[in-house]
């Protein structure tokens, strides 16, 4: 209320409402800076969630658009109003082991709150392939410390414990042979008899 007062005391009022306008305030992003993810998983897992505060309570400052930003922006998607990220394919650590991106809150009157995320994707251990031939020969009679067969394998691992072999023998004529558990050498363990046993059987693993 206002009220005038004059030199001899009498006073004038009037009661007055101030408004206060509403300014658009720009949101914060309270989600993390990190997230994980393990190779492999299915390309609609969600890796990260983004969520944001904002200090104004109603429409439309107070309404949300979420987007990504930076390096590796374009291999990831958003969803524009929960803030679920995924990857748009899976993610293969050995390939790229971690992701760089800007998950943006742009709220309804055109300011945007911003957090640089990295994305780091964990090493799982993936089978190897024994790449080696299915078959081989020996003139019998030949040493017994004669390699007969080198076995060798392909590794999807390229880090340290995943990507280590040792090698080892299975199958119907396997105690006739050994193999040597780093380098994948076969040797007989007597010398081959033709006539007492034309051909073994063996895997390599």
């Amino acid at each position: 209320m206002w009220v005038d007062t004059d030199g001899g005391g009498l006073t004038g009022s009037k009661a007055v409402v101030l408004s206060i306008t509403d300014v658009n305030e720009a949101p914060t992003v309270t989600s993390a800076a990190t997230a994980n993810v393990a190779e492999n998983m299915p390309a609609s897992t969600v890796v990260y969630t983004a969520t944001a505060t904002d200090p104004d309570t109603s429409a439309p400052f107070n309404t949300k658009a979420w987007s990504l930003t930076g390096t590796d922006a374009s291999l990831l998607s958003i969803d524009a109003s929960t803030g679920a990220v995924t990857l748009n394919a899976s993610a293969d650590f050995e390939a790229k082991s971690s992701y760089s991106f800007n998950v943006v809150d742009t709220d309804g009157g055109g300011l945007t709150g911003s957090k640089a995320v990295v994305l780091s994707i964990t090493d799982v251990n993936e089978a190897p392939t024994v790449t080696s031939a299915a078959t081989a020969s020996v003139a019998e009679n030949m040493p017994a410390s004669t390699v007969v067969y080198t076995a060798t394998a392909s590794d999807p691992d390229t880090s340290a414990p995943f990507n280590t072999k040792t090698w080892s023998l299975t199958g119907t004529d396997a105690s006739l042979l050994s193999i040597d558990a780093s380098t994948g050498a076969v040797t007989l363990n007597a010398s081959a008899d033709f006539e007492a046993k034309s051909f073994l059987q063996l895997q390599c693993g």
